[in-house]
């Protein structure tokens, strides 16, 4: 396939020296930059397995120019800006030391990944309330009944609550959103870590979906991979994104577990969107892969990509034509096929 290096997509480098000096941080750099299929064959019998370019016989090559600006000095280079497990972890911990964010933000440790990693979950939604909060003035809305507060990945009595916001007791809707399954999509973890920036904010927008929904997202899938330099695989050498269908408990325990927790969320309440954010080699754009039956079109899955593509700012960014439906049969053990069609969640 193509790639995106073909198309003036640069790799980036870090000076280690300059850094001290003038802090300059990773710039894009490089010249007579190729990406090519070479010589050298690829397994591609067993199902996710070799984990990229299903039907691809060859591995590729991606190679480049770079004049180094001072000999001797020390340099990293990378494929994009990078985004590390210790960049996540301290990401979180930033978040999670502020008083404010701790009222409607919680964290737990949802397993272990094979390498013995925290695989963490985020549960974000206002004071940590389970339902949705009655109109300002309604009177006869149920009490703390049936709220549940999320501290520590516990439920509790409704504790956090904002005072005089008594609960409707129909249960907020849920939203789930995964991440950097695939080690080497650094995009994916700048966008969830603009992503729980929002929704743990101050805006009037993200105060809404904090009232009217409940978030349960898992920032890094797959820990090992990214700690130990993979580009797809996790340690067990294989594409975690192809093992939803029948998770391992031990050798997939962060697709597993993960795969337990949305079953266990649709069953208190209504799920209306899964997202699992990727990064691609070769397309532009920001867009959405979404799940048709296999027969038919279904033109729900549409109404939300749509939506964002008439929204004055998404429309700067996603692109509706670059989104798409199908899932050939390569992809039916992927995250959004299987929580599609398996758990009934688009």
């Amino acid at each position: 396939p193509d790639s995106l290096f073909n198309q003036g997509l640069q790799p980036v480098m870090f000076h280690c020296e300059e850094a001290v000096r003038s802090q300059q941080g990773w710039v894009r750099t490089g010249e007579q930059i190729a990406y090519f299929a070479n010589n050298y064959p690829r397994n591609v019998s067993g199902p996710g397995g070799p984990s990229s370019g299903e039907g691809m016989s060859t591995y590729f090559t991606l190679t480049f120019i770079i004049t180094f600006p001072v000999a001797g000095d020390s340099y990293m280079l990378a494929h994009s800006y990078p985004y590390t497990y210790s960049d996540h972890k301290a990401h979180l911990s930033k978040l999670l030391a502020s008083r404010e964010i701790q009222r409607h933000c919680s964290h737990s440790v949802l397993c272990k990944s094979l390498g013995g990693h925290d695989c963490d979950v985020l549960t974000i939604t206002e004071d940590g309330k389970d339902e949705l909060p009655a109109e300002p003035g309604a009177s006869g809305a149920s009490g703390a009944s049936g709220a549940s507060g999320t501290r520590g990945g516990r439920s509790g009595g409704g504790s956090g609550a904002a005072p005089g916001l008594a609960g409707t007791g129909q249960k907020k809707k849920g939203i789930i959103i995964t991440g950097r399954v695939h080690p080497g999509e650094t995009q994916a973890s700048w966008m969830m870590r603009g992503i729980l920036e929002f929704l743990t904010g101050s805006s009037c927008q993200a105060k809404m979906l904090r009232s009217t929904f409940v978030f349960k997202i898992i920032p890094m899938l797959n820990p090992d991979g990214v700690l130990f330099g993979n580009n797809r695989c996790g340690l067990a050498g294989v594409d975690l994104n192809r093992q939803w269908k029948k998770p391992g408990r031990n050798m997939h325990p962060t697709v597993f577990f993960t795969k337990s927790l949305i079953r266990a969320e649709k069953g208190v309440r209504d799920v209306v969107l899964y997202c699992d954010l990727h990064g691609h080699s070769r397309k532009m754009n920001v867009f959405m892969y979404g799940c048709d039956d296999k027969r038919k079109p279904r033109p729900m899955v549409r109404i939300f990509p749509k939506l964002l593509s008439w929204n004055t700012l998404g429309r700067k960014y996603l692109s509706f034509q670059d989104c798409s439906f199908a899932a050939k049969k390569s992809r039916e053990t992927t995250a959004r096929v299987v929580v599609a069609r398996e758990i009934g969640i688009a």
